[in-house]
């Protein structure tokens, strides 16, 4: 992937991978800032896109968030399959939480990577 060392979810997969799930008081803060980041990230990137589109058409607004509305669905019922993958294995969650990250991470940058793959010279 081109963009993914950017991504907030895949810097606290490095973390988890860099202290091995030990945890620690340093592990905690470091995954606090990744999802502070990701959150300011997100409002952010959602209120411009509400102010923009309330500026055209009401139909879009509505659009737009039922596709939020969507996202959030698909992402819960992910994490509950990766939950029930991993129900009795040894660190089960985690392994379940660094799979749902990763994969989440290759459908986040999949338009990314076709964009520069096929219309970039």
């Amino acid at each position: 992937m081109v963009y993914e060392k950017e991504d907030p979810s895949f810097a606290a997969n490095q973390l988890d991978a860099a202290t091995s799930g030990r945890g620690g008081m340093a592990p905690f803060i470091g995954i606090c800032i990744i999802a502070a980041a990701f959150g300011v990230a997100d409002g952010h990137v959602q209120g411009g896109m509400t102010g923009d589109l309330s500026l055209m058409c009401p139909e879009f607004i509505q659009s737009f968030f039922a596709g939020l509305a969507a996202s959030g669905v698909i992402t819960s019922a992910l994490r509950l399959v990766t939950k029930a993958a991993f129900e009795n294995s040894r660190d089960g969650l985690r392994k379940g939480a660094r799979m749902l990250e990763t994969t989440m991470d290759k459908y986040t940058f999949a338009p990314v990577d076709l964009y520069l793959i096929y219309l970039l010279p």
